[in-house]
């Protein structure tokens, strides 16, 4: 898979899988209420959920995700003031393509359609005019309303619009655990759903660090038309947080960590003590050590992407005889050697390698910067040297 990737969206890319999908997500409605699940199973426990009360033209909103890079708090999911969700699950089976046309919005899609959209019918009009859900390669997405619709979309175009009720992985012609599971249980409660139910649902289809890749992190249920989040971490259903979507964003701007809501969790403890060692090991094996201060110097600077439409920068400075990096002048991280034209920036949930390219035409310095991990290849982007 080959895709054009900006830093600052580059993990809604990149969500790994433990078999063919990564998270659960599901919806049903009736007369009387609607109602959306989601478990998220990441390899990094630093989640998140943050706050945005309505502005000028756009929607209050509450997003929910990961900081997984440099800083980058990125949504995995969310609800907005009407009523309207976003969920979404990786799925190996899709490859991004480049054949891409129509209009492209600079900025994060998801979150303009949680701005400006009060329905899923408002959510496919605008995606009539912007074609940016392409590049959320090896994704499904999935939106629902209060009023009963659903969609869900395969790389910008309509997968499955208002079933009985919707389900995130899919059924295919090997249905896995999570589906069926989910299915079963929905079928035989189509007249009797519920907070409890979809509860229920998420204890059964979550993960443990199955084969190491990752485990469920959070969980959520949207109870739609009464404006409610049901919040869970790491997969304990015993304790509960619920947010009122109205009360909660008349409290202004705010991010809080969802691990910070929740009494002391002994299982998440120890499994961020296990990534964290895990991250340690795997710089001590990549990280050379002499490397001149010559070689530093060489790659100072300020970078630009050369992809046409991103914005993105980063600058690269030397201080007390360490490599810094900041991204879009955001906050400062320490840049490894591996060589003397090789550099990387440890992450829990994957690396990101500097590769310093030789024997330009224009004799510029230019930079591939490639995210590495066990799961893609060739997510990658070059960047130009501008003083």
């Amino acid at each position: 898979m080959k895709a054009k990737v900006l830093l600052g969206f580059v993990f809604l890319f990149i969500l790994p899988s433990y078999s063919i999908f990564a998270c659960t997500v599901f919806y049903a409605a009736n007369d009387t209420i609607a109602l959306a699940g989601s478990n998220k199973d990441w390899i990094s426990a630093e989640s998140y959920v943050w706050f945005c009360p309505p502005e000028k033209n756009k929607y209050g909103r509450i997003y929910l995700g990961f900081d997984l890079f440099l800083d980058q708090k990125e949504p995995s999911g969310g609800i907005n003031d009407q009523g309207l969700f976003f969920e979404m699950v990786y799925a190996s089976d899709l490859e991004f393509k480049n054949d891409i046309t129509g209009e492209s919005y600079r900025g994060n899609i998801l979150e303009k359609i949680l701005e400006e959209c009060s329905s899923v019918e408002e959510v496919l009009d605008l995606l009539k005019k912007y074609n940016n859900l392409q590049y959320y390669a090896n994704h499904y997405i999935m939106f629902g309303d209060k009023q009963g619709n659903s969609v869900i979309i395969k790389l910008g175009q309509i997968f499955e619009y208002n079933s009985q009720f919707q389900i995130l992985p899919f059924k295919d012609e090997s249905p896995c655990d999570q589906y069926l599971i989910t299915y079963n249980t929905l079928n035989n409660n189509s007249s009797n759903l519920s907070v409890g139910l979809f509860k229920k649902i998420l204890s059964n289809v979550h993960v443990e660090g199955t084969m190491g890749y990752g485990t469920t992190v959070y969980s959520t249920i949207y109870d739609l038309k009464n404006g409610q989040i049901h919040l869970y971490y790491f997969h304990n259903f015993m304790e509960e947080v619920i947010f009122n979507i109205e009360d909660e964003l008349k409290k202004g701007f705010r991010t809080l960590k969802i691990v910070s809501l929740f009494p002391k969790n002994i299982a998440a403890e120890d499994y961020i003590d296990q990534k964290n060692v895990e991250l340690k090991q795997r710089i001590e094996s990549r990280w050379t050590k002499n490397i001149s201060i010559e070689d530093f110097v060489k790659v100072e600077g300020e970078f630009r992407s050369l992809d046409t439409f991103s914005k993105d920068r980063f600058r690269i400075m030397l201080e007390n005889k360490k490599l810094y990096i900041t991204v879009n002048n955001d906050s400062k991280f320490e840049l490894y050697p591996e060589s003397s034209s090789k550099f990387f920036i440890p992450s829990v949930s994957g690396d990101f390698s500097l590769t310093f390219l030789k024997d330009d035409p224009d004799n510029s310095l230019k930079v591939l910067v490639e995210y590495e991990s066990k799961f893609f290849k060739g997510i990658q982007q070059t960047f130009q040297k501008i003083n």
